[in-house]
């Protein structure tokens, strides 16, 4: 199995064990996860692999990936593992800061970016029981190194990380940078609260309760709303307003979609609302702008 992927591993060894998925997964993680981690199409966490791991009987260094032996990969992920039980995180972090200068190609598995990630915030957590702010703060910075990409994967694990600074912050005194790591953690719970509404709006589109979309958009403050959530926002109820026949308000809220959406990479959606504004534009009358909209619309098919 040397050379076989972390997803072909999982997969073979639950043939043999004449396993299905479903069972597999059980309730931990749904069966389509691990179908598309069998596939290579997922990177697990490490609880996840942990979980994996020992429902096939199976060490979570047995599927790491050996073909750089040099590196070690497995035995590293291992030895942390077992730092992080002991709660030894000063030599957590410090084995971690060797092998990201050492062998920085280690850091691209996913878990060694979650080992990484936790060691720090324990750290930082267990100097500011001691009263050690000073290296508390130092701690939980040196997260921010993958700030960008904890944006994308884990808003509520970095909203955590804002908190720990803003509190630190305050008591070494350092009140301008408490204030920005404050707003900062506000500003992520607002896009985190924004994203839920909007999702909840959607679905009932998907439902066709266009009255209970109309409704819900007069209970939110989208001014804390950022653009990609502002921008579903305009387009959901945009599509509530067409499908009741409300097609002068459609237009108002599909046009201001349009504006906060990049073409270049939401050109689908765009498509979308551009056919959209087509159907309203008929259905008013208008049939210039709907035959220009739906032009717009195939065209942006065809360029990508």
């Amino acid at each position: 199995m040397k050379d076989m992927t972390l997803g072909q591993k999982i997969r073979e060894i639950r043939l043999h064990l004449q396993m299905t998925q479903k069972e597999l997964a059980g309730d931990f993680i749904t069966r389509n996860m691990l179908s598309q981690i069998e596939n290579d199409q997922a990177t697990p966490s490490m609880k996840t692999m942990e979980y994996l791991a020992k429902q096939l009987g199976k060490s979570v260094g047995y599927f790491m990936d050996e073909n750089h032996k040099d590196l070690s990969l497995s035995n590293i992920i291992v030895e942390l593992m077992a730092l992080n039980e002991a709660k030894d995180y000063v030599a957590s972090v410090k084995l971690i800061e060797q092998q990201s200068i050492h062998n920085p190609i280690v850091m691209r598995s996913k878990m060694m970016m979650d080992l990484y990630m936790n060691s720090y915030m324990y750290l930082g957590n267990q100097y500011m029981t001691e009263g050690d702010n000073e290296k508390a703060k130092a701690a939980y910075e040196k997260i921010l190194k993958y700030e960008n990409e904890l944006l994308l994967e884990s808003d509520i694990y970095l909203y955590k990380v804002y908190a720990q600074l803003a509190e630190v912050c305050g008591y070494l005194l350092d009140i301008e940078l408490a204030k920005t790591y404050h707003k900062k953690s506000k500003d992520l719970v607002n896009k985190i609260l924004a994203s839920r509404e909007v999702q909840t709006m959607y679905l009932k589109l998907i439902e066709a309760d266009y009255d209970g979309i109309i409704e819900d958009s007069s209970k939110v403050d989208v001014i804390d709303y950022d653009n990609y959530s502002l921008a579903r926002y305009n387009r959901v109820l945009g599509s509530a307003f067409l499908n009741k026949g409300e097609y002068e308000k459609a237009i108002v809220y599909l046009e201001k979609a349009i504006e906060i959406y990049s073409d270049e990479t939401c050109y689908t959606i765009v498509s979308m609302i551009y056919e959209e504004l087509s159907k309203c534009y008929f259905e008013l009358g208008d049939y210039k702008k709907a035959y220009d909209f739906l032009q717009k619309a195939q065209s942006k098919k065809i360029a990508h």
